[in-house]
């Protein structure tokens, strides 16, 4: 069967040292999107008209092997052998395959030779990586949505915030790219102690203006001296046309929403070097 995945690269990507993403965007602190500031002082996340949560029902299918998947991503393709699944989940625990128990850290089977290495003492091998075994279940998810109006002519990003462990997007046929590395939180419990897979973590749609925010870094030093402190905020704004010629406000409030103070900057247009005595670009 044809590789469909040569539409990204001819090589499997997660055998790739030199691959981590295709096309993925820098990490960033997260989005709300908020059309006003009294929604991002009070809303629940997803609450702007810029936000669609794409959680819910997918169709899904379980393939043995990466190179047994079809052409699943295609607009037109018949997913009558696809099962419904709920997204966030793991694909284990909806009866799709079986979790693999961590008290082994590499279980793979010695006959995937590929995966292991001979050590060349008394028969003994070691994994190989990053090889994995060829017989890797793959699960193939679709997804239908109808983008809404108010986010036409806006800038979309597509949010998996956590997807296990490596996946490629489609959107209406067409590659969009390849992510791996799924673990960006820290958190602990007991099903971590299983291998599970899937996209198991919430889906967003977000909608952004052309030019807008793209990162925010905030800095608090205290001044347990004085009992004051001073606040600091590093923004990066997208790169479009006439972008130095806009300037950002930052609002401090405190737990009551009272505003506590607010001051503004101007863009800057090129980086400077020392940022700890000025913001770095863009900012």
């Amino acid at each position: 069967m044809e590789n469909n995945r040569k539409e990204f690269h001819r090589a499997p990507d997660w055998e790739n040292l030199e691959v981590l993403s295709v096309n993925r965007m820098p990490a960033h602190s997260r989005w709300g999107a908020y059309d006003t500031a009294g929604r991002a002082l009070s809303g629940p996340y997803g609450s702007s008209p810029y936000t669609m949560s794409l959680n819910g029902s997918y169709r899904f299918r379980l393939y043995p092997s990466p190179e047994t998947v079809d052409d699943f991503y295609r607009p037109e393709y018949d997913d009558s052998a696809f099962s419904d699944i709920p997204v966030p989940s793991n694909w284990e625990v909806q009866g799709f395959g079986e979790p693999i128990y961590t008290n082994v850290a590499f279980p793979f089977q010695k006959k995937e030779a590929d995966c292991w290495l001979a050590t060349g003492q008394e028969g003994q091998s070691v994994v190989n990586p990053p090889y994995v075994p060829k017989e890797n279940p793959t699960g193939c998810y679709r997804k239908r949505f109808t983008l809404p109006e108010q986010m036409e002519g806006r800038e979309l990003y597509l949010n998996f915030e956590g997807v296990e462990t490596a996946f490629y997007l489609w959107i209406n046929g067409e590659p969009v790219g390849y992510s791996q590395d799924s673990k960006l939180a820290a958190e602990f419990c007991i099903t971590r102690y299983w291998y599970l897979s899937g996209i198991y973590r919430n889906v967003w749609l977000i909608a952004k203006p052309k030019l807008h925010i793209e990162d925010v870094h905030w800095m608090a030093i205290p001044d347990v001296v004085r009992g004051t402190g001073e606040f600091q905020a590093d923004i990066r704004v997208s790169r479009e046309e006439g972008f130095a010629a806009c300037r950002v406000r930052a609002s401090l409030y405190d737990a009551e929403q009272t505003l506590l103070v607010s001051t503004e900057g101007a863009v800057r247009a090129e980086a400077e070097y020392r940022c700890d005595r000025v913001p770095t670009a863009n900012t």
